[in-house]
């Protein structure tokens, strides 16, 4: 079953994820460096929203681990401890872009670095990447303006925390497959003497992998209730045509 379509970015796709030599770096994606927590692509509209890494050939075991953040559980914990902090981070809008380093590019997005639903409330998104901008607005209220700040710091301060970080190698061959809307992404810095290490990466829209998802549990709904193996493929049935008699997924 097709999960989703690949959504294409301001990178290649599929972009690659490459130790270069120095003299031909475009990012520090394409360093040896460590990477923090960041999510990508926050100054796309819409937000890129699963990810798709694949380790083609890592042979660093050692070094350059990677880590996850979930930024919903972060915001959980922002919204506890200061719901002050967190009400200006969800209502603010930033100024997210990137210019691809030599102007190739102009991608500008504004929007808060919590994204909130508006009728429940709940966390929806989480925009934070210190290399994509996220400039400030110049609030007329100083006092908005220091709050501003002191909660960017905090949110900061508790996505990197070593407590909301989960740490693990992705073995080579692996696809890693996160929503990037939610799970902040980096690695550790890596030792390219251990060798080679090429991951591949691109996007693929959330509502694609819903719809795959709701899909997928309809068609084990009629398999159970007819014996039967059902198929997708528009070649062997209608899919649309039966949609009524299946049951809600629970």
């Amino acid at each position: 079953m097709l999960l989703s379509i690949v959504v294409s970015s301001c990178y290649w796709t599929p972009a690659d994820v490459f130790y270069f030599s120095p003299a031909s770096f475009h990012s520090t994606t394409d360093t040896s460096h460590k990477l923090s927590p960041h999510v990508d692509n926050p100054y796309r509209d819409p937000n890129p929203g699963f990810q798709l890494l694949h380790a083609l050939e890592n042979k660093c075991v050692v070094t350059g681990g990677s880590l996850a953040v979930d930024g919903f559980e972060v915001a959980r914990q922002l919204r506890e401890e200061s719901p002050e902090m967190f009400r200006v981070l969800s209502t603010v809008a930033c100024r997210w872009e990137n210019d691809g380093g030599d102007k190739s590019t102009a991608l500008v997005y504004f929007g808060p670095q919590i994204s909130t639903n508006p009728t429940t409330g709940e966390v929806e998104q989480i925009r934070y990447s210190p290399k994509s901008g996220g400039y400030a607005p110049a609030l007329t209220n100083p006092e908005e303006m220091d709050l501003l700040f002191r909660a960017r710091r905090r949110f900061a301060e508790l996505l990197n925390e070593e407590t909301n970080t989960v740490r693990f190698h992705v073995r080579e061959n692996d696809i890693w497959i996160f929503n990037n809307l939610r799970v902040l992404h980096g690695r550790d810095e890596f030792d390219t003497n251990e060798g080679t290490r090429h991951f591949q990466g691109c996007y693929i829209d959330v509502d694609g992998v819903q719809s795959a998802y709701f899909r997928s549990m309809y068609l084990l709904q009629e398999e159970k209730r007819t014996g039967e193996r059902a198929t997708n493929d528009p070649g062997e049935r209608n899919f649309a045509s039966s949609a009524e008699k299946w049951e809600p997924a629970k």
